[in-house]
């Protein structure tokens, strides 16, 4: 009889968490970065080539509506009502890509694919090996490939962030996300600049 009861309030335990976290609200999330600065010498200019970009790649683990967090090598945790509001690659590739448009304004830069196949001067094909919050920090990598379509010579560089992070939630955690893409995305812009022709010809 007692194995039974205790049997009984354990179902009743568990049917009562499940209810409480199924009733919670779901919160949505978005990546942002610090918008570049303003100044006298970024007045748009005749655009004399095109930069395509493609869509940001990362690893499938990360590819779900529920945000990720690295718990220890082997182990990650999916949180259920605390989600990405748009696609994580939708979302790193509007933020890397106006950061970029915003560096070279001298070219005009496009997402890849076009739709109708457009024929771009370069590629610029960006791919995250990770990006996740491990402890009191995000950890993020991010390897950029440029090609020029005309020769096929690319260049290739992988760039890296630790950004701390000074709270717990998901909230703190995707600020702290955000920061981190800030960074890589200035440190990209920079890498780019040197093999791409983003100054006026």
């Amino acid at each position: 009889m007692f194995k039974l009861t205790f049997r009984f309030l354990a179902v009743c335990s568990c049917a009562v968490l499940c209810a409480c976290s199924s009733n919670a609200p779901t919160r949505f999330y978005l990546l942002n970065s610090s918008p570049r600065p303003v100044t006298a010498d970024s007045t748009p200019q005749v655009s004399q080539r095109q930069i395509g970009f493609w869509r940001v790649r990362i690893p499938e683990y990360l590819d779900r509506s529920g945000i990720v967090s690295r718990l220890d090598q082997d182990q990650l945790w999916i949180a259920s009502n605390e989600k990405w509001a748009e696609p994580l690659q939708d979302n790193l590739t509007r933020v890397l890509s106006e950061s970029f448009a915003a560096a070279c304004s001298a070219s005009t830069v496009v997402t890849l694919p076009q739709p109708l196949g457009e024929k771009v001067d370069f590629e610029v094909r960006p791919h995250f090996t990770h990006f996740e919050r491990i402890e009191d920090r995000v950890v993020a990598e991010l390897r950029v490939i440029a090609i020029a379509d005309s020769t096929g010579k690319l260049s290739s560089t992988t760039l890296q962030v630790e950004e701390p992070c000074t709270g717990s939630d998901t909230a703190d955690t995707v600020a702290c996300m955000s920061r981190a893409v800030g960074q890589l995305s200035q440190q990209m812009n920079a890498a780019l600049l040197e093999s791409l022709p983003c100054a006026a010809s």
